[in-house]
């Protein structure tokens, strides 16, 4: 078996609770089609770099597991399937990663809400802000009304 990891984005308007079963639902079809589920780690909601189907933030979920390259090519098909995932990546690992984060036991449901914590704190304040997308919008149309001007002012003083 090989080593891979999937980086996955979920829909910004999830909950936890909801957020956590698309997580237990990926990792039970990994486990499914024959894969083996080392590590979970949920980065939490991050602006993302481009919007992806009209959002502009995402939940993302990074996920360790070993398997064989003919799952990794089902896994793909079966993401492109799922409407709450904005966006996936797996990569092939050369080696088994180090210093996974441990895994939960399924008996104990307080070492899962440990593992899934979100890790905002180690990045500066100016990165955790979140940016109203009203804000954004209005930044935007009044930037492209001073450009419309601008232009409004060139062609006449052209035709004059």
């Amino acid at each position: 078996m090989r080593y891979y990891e999937i980086l996955f984005i979920v829909h910004p308007n999830y909950e936890q609770d909801r957020l956590n079963t698309v997580i237990k639902m990926v990792e039970t079809h990994i486990a499914d089609i024959g894969g083996n589920v080392l590590a979970v780690d949920d980065w939490g909601k991050r602006r993302l770099a481009y919007p992806i189907e009209k959002q502009k933030f995402g939940n993302y979920v990074l996920i360790y597991f070993e398997a064989e390259p003919s799952v990794v090519i089902e896994l793909q098909h079966w993401f492109e399937l799922q409407a709450q995932i904005l966006a996936q990546l797996i990569v092939r690992l050369n080696e088994k990663p180090d210093g996974l984060p441990a895994r939960p036991s399924d008996d104990n449901e307080e070492e899962e809400e440990t593992l899934l914590i979100d890790n905002s704190s180690d990045f500066d304040d100016e990165s955790d802000e979140i940016f109203d997308e009203e804000e954004d919008e209005e930044e935007d149309n009044e930037s492209l009304e001073e450009e419309n001007n601008e232009i409004t002012e060139d062609v006449e003083k052209e035709i004059v």
